[in-house]
């Protein structure tokens, strides 16, 4: 018996997962099945119980997507030509048609708001909990900056791969960041330029575009979680602070 015959519940799982990347259910069905090898639409209807009047339409419809590919005719075969490379292309699509979602819900409620005028809509702080979600909020706000992206961190551990990647390559931003010197020798080469060293940094925040102020904690358990603070008056008292303690700091050195 194969892996998945063995194990049913990671049968649904799967199904659950293609449908989830946009396939239909018999899209799905069809797919995994010929996950087992290359089947004629017969073999697949039998298999997968799908009325064979249908098989023929789901497959074109894959094959369309470029997920499978017909190989031979009388009778026609039919398999996944390179699976690695198929669930990446799905997953690729998956993934534009939730960046298509995003902007549009996004500029609809951009709108909205415009729109609507409303005087007793006011800013107001929000939390952001768990590590996963503050470094998936510094890493949107670090793409949306338009102007300037402020740091002050004891410890640039916090600031994690990818997200060093995506403040490297802004251009055109004003980038200013305060490390502790506890960190200096953590910091990347090309974020030297950019960086200064305070002896005794306790806050940690970011200031995006002189709009946003991003205050983050932990919480006891080591539990991380950020405030947002949109409201004109924190951002400012933030950006003071900020350019006070950029002025009593020192420049960071190359670890040459």
């Amino acid at each position: 018996m194969s892996y998945i015959e063995d194990n049913p519940d990671v049968h649904f799982e799967i199904l659950d997962e293609l449908e989830y990347l946009g396939l239909t259910q018999y899209e799905a069905e069809l797919f995994l099945t010929l996950s087992r090898g290359g089947m004629t639409a017969k073999e697949l209807s039998q298999t997968t119980e799908i009325p064979y009047t249908k098989v023929y339409a789901v497959l074109e419809k894959l094959i369309q997507l470029n997920l499978v590919q017909k190989v031979s005719s009388n009778p026609s075969m039919f398999l996944i030509p390179e699976p690695e490379i198929v669930i990446s292309i799905l997953c690729e699509e998956g993934r534009s048609r939730i960046d298509e979602i995003e902007d549009h819900l996004t500029n609809y409620l951009s709108v909205v708001r415009r729109n609507e005028h409303r005087s007793r809509d006011l800013k107001v702080s929000w939390s952001i909990v768990g590590s996963s979600k503050v470094q998936y909020y510094l890493q949107t706000m670090v793409k949306k900056a338009r102007h300037s992206i402020y740091v002050m961190d004891p410890g640039i551990r916090t600031l994690d791969g990818k997200l060093q990647e995506n403040i490297k390559t802004k251009t055109g931003v004003q980038l200013k960041m305060i490390f502790s010197s506890s960190e200096a020798k953590e910091i990347p080469d090309d974020l030297i330029p950019f960086s200064r060293i305070y002896d005794r940094l306790n806050s940690r925040y970011y200031v995006f575009d002189n709009e946003t102020s991003f205050m983050i904690s932990m919480e006891k358990d080591h539990e991380i979680y950020g405030i947002v603070e949109p409201c004109s008056n924190c951002v400012l008292q933030s950006r003071e602070h900020f350019e006070m303690m950029w002025d009593r700091s020192r420049p960071a050195c190359s670890k040459e």
